[in-house]
């Protein structure tokens, strides 16, 4: 009995140390994802990128191209490489959800904007979102090269995502080309339009 009881004595140390490795890689890995974008919770706060040493951020990462799979909606596409799939939410805009007015337009307008890079598109990684999703910029190749958020923003069919723009590489771009869609009074600037974010908030 004094044997057994020995055993379970020398078997306490061990088992908090692994409970206390458990414990914390799970705090470590909470922490990942809270600094991970959520672009779906509209109550979410992101913070810019932050400098190195005050100075300027580091400059974008070279243009990877990407083989178009299909356009899920307003702003997200599935691309592939190499055989490799990746969900790409474009960085910096929201657009209208298919429920919404103007959600389906979106779609198609961006559809129809990617129909003419011949099945490849530039992409421009800025992070990752916390469902595993790549934030980018996605570029339709060819002279002149266009920036795909810059068009669907001068269209009306998305609006900036304020809590995130200041992270993409030309977010200052984005939220000059939304401007010109409010200026214009096109597509979600023709009318009283529920934001999407606003959408999603009451949805949830």
């Amino acid at each position: 009995m004094r044997k057994k009881s020995r055993i379970w004595l020398n078997l306490i140390p061990i088992a908090l140390v692994t409970l206390t490795i458990a414990v914390s890689v799970q705090q470590r890995w909470q922490q990942s994802q809270a600094t991970r974008p959520d672009y779906d919770d509209p109550t979410a706060i992101e913070q810019p990128k932050a400098t190195i040493n005050g100075s300027e951020p580091p400059p974008a990462p070279e243009t990877e191209i990407w083989q178009l799979v299909r356009v899920t909606d307003g702003d997200t596409i599935v691309v592939q490489q190499g055989g490799k799939e990746e969900k790409i939410r474009l960085c910096g805009i929201d657009a209208p959800e298919q429920a919404q007015p103007l959600g389906d337009q979106s779609t198609a307008f961006l559809q129809q904007l990617l129909n003419e890079a011949n099945g490849q598109v530039g992409i421009v990684p800025v992070e990752r979102d916390r469902y595993g999703r790549l934030v980018a910029e996605v570029f339709v190749l060819g002279t002149p090269e266009k920036l795909v958020q810059e068009e669907l923003l001068k269209a009306g069919m998305a609006y900036v995502y304020p809590q995130y723009v200041d992270d993409c590489w030309n977010g200052t771009a984005m939220r000059a080309a939304e401007a010109i869609g409010q200026e214009q009074k096109v597509g979600v600037w023709s009318g009283d339009y529920q934001k999407p974010w606003e959408f999603r908030k009451q949805r949830s």
